[in-house]
């Protein structure tokens, strides 16, 4: 049975101890700055995380895991059969940015988002400037129009903690999350009076907020996930710990080596940390996860979630334990010496060697191999050498029943 590698913290010594080596490691000047925000923004055409869309100028965010936009992947499938892809996508026509990529601001009031995003005007500007527009008609001249307007005061941030966008009226939710909440049938009841932008805002009222239950209100607010946006990681709200190990684990990945990490997943994960209350990546525990745990980390985060729970805890395995500590717990991990073998984890469990003699003796001469300037690149000589002392382990446990001997150790 296979030892637990790492153990689950909380905010006692162990616990900050790994803090200070994830601190020190994402403020080191060889980390890139990019992730090192709350909030990590990628840009569009990153070399590991690109998130638009393949053809040229094209502001549009690729589909699933596909190259391309849900515009462009449909015309390649009619055409595909005409013309190669690199032609398609040298020659394809971009379709523009799509919606709610990034915030707007609206251009007269600097406080509000804007909600009509081709002219960039906020709630009130836009309807004040479809009203102008049907009383003149074919006279309304926007440019005109837009030197008489004036600047409104804006409603403050999004009350969801997680949210970084302006809130949208004086119910104090960015227009996103209000759709949300609206679908997960408004807790507490938070409500704005009719027509509050004529009866109350116009005039220069103040607009009262009903509520039901302010509680349930405010607890929504702490509680709910990020809204998702292309590029955008949010991990505002993690546990410090847990904050800098996905930022550091992002970093690693950036570097192009192994499958491709989803930025929407890597989000989920966050998103299923934070709902949890968990502190560390570690609490998912190293080995597996539980089947109800994993289930709900699958429906929040994806179908890759528990892989790629697993490839951060591998990375950060080499961190939190030392070779001592491995040799104690009956694996070997080849990250501590420097090595990483092909397609291989780098953890090497050798927990079926049930003789401790025989598994030190194992981990003794795996370590030599690896830090051999001559170390195989390739895990078949580790195979072989493990397959041999597994048999060797089940042979002496096999001669130790038959003769009656209380330990495996008379044969050391």
């Amino acid at each position: 049975m296979t030892t637990t590698v790492l153990v689950p913290v909380r905010d006692g010594r162990e616990g900050r101890d790994r803090l200070e080596i994830m601190t020190a490691l994402v403020s080191s000047p060889s980390f890139d700055p990019v992730f090192r925000s709350e909030i990590v923004e990628i840009p569009p055409d990153h070399p590991v995380y690109r998130w638009v869309c393949l053809v040229t100028d094209c502001e549009r965010p690729r589909m699933g895991r596909g190259d391309l936009c849900g515009a462009h992947e449909t015309a390649w499938r009619q055409l595909r059969a005409e013309r190669s892809r690199a032609d398609f996508l040298r020659t394809a026509d971009p379709v523009g940015h799509g919606e709610e990529l990034r915030e707007r601001r609206c251009r007269l009031c600097p406080g509000r988002p804007a909600r009509q995003l081709t002219l960039e005007l906020c709630h009130h500007h836009q309807f004040s400037w479809y009203h102008h527009r049907d009383r003149h008609g074919d006279a309304a001249d926007f440019d005109t129009w837009l030197a008489k307007q004036r600047p409104r005061p804006g409603y403050g941030h999004c009350k969801a903690v997680v949210c970084p966008d302006l809130a949208e009226s004086p119910l104090g939710l960015c227009y996103r999350h209000h759709r949300r909440y609206l679908r997960e049938g408004g807790p507490g009841g938070a409500a704005l009076p009719t027509q509050w932008g004529n009866r109350y805002e116009r005039v220069g009222l103040p607009v009262p907020v009903a509520y039901d239950n302010k509680s349930d209100f405010r607890w929504w607010c702490a509680r709910t996930a990020p809204v998702s946006r292309p590029g955008q990681v949010n991990l505002r709200s993690l546990h410090p710990l847990l904050r800098a190990e996905i930022q550091w684990g992002l970093s690693i990945q950036a570097r192009g080596s192994g499958r491709r990490w989803e930025l929407t997943q890597i989000q989920g994960l966050a998103d299923y940390c934070r709902e949890h209350g968990l502190h560390s990546l570690t609490d998912l525990a190293a080995d597996s996860l539980d089947p109800e745990k994993e289930k709900s980390l699958l429906s929040t985060a994806g179908r890759d979630a528990s892989y790629l729970a697993r490839t951060l805890i591998d990375l950060l395995t080499p961190l939190y334990v030392t070779p001592k500590q491995t040799r104690e717990q009956g694996y070997l991990n080849t990250e501590h010496f420097g090595r990483r073998l092909n397609n291989r984890s780098p953890r090497m469990d050798l927990t079926s060697i049930s003789q401790r003699w025989l598994r030190d003796l194992a981990w003794d001469h795996f370590a030599a191999i690896l830090r051999s300037p001559s170390c195989p690149r390739s895990g078949h000589t580790f195979d072989g050498t493990r397959r041999a002392c597994t048999e060797l382990s089940a042979f002496l446990e096999v001669r130790v029943s038959a003769y009656g001997l209380s330990s495996p150790v008379a044969y050391g």
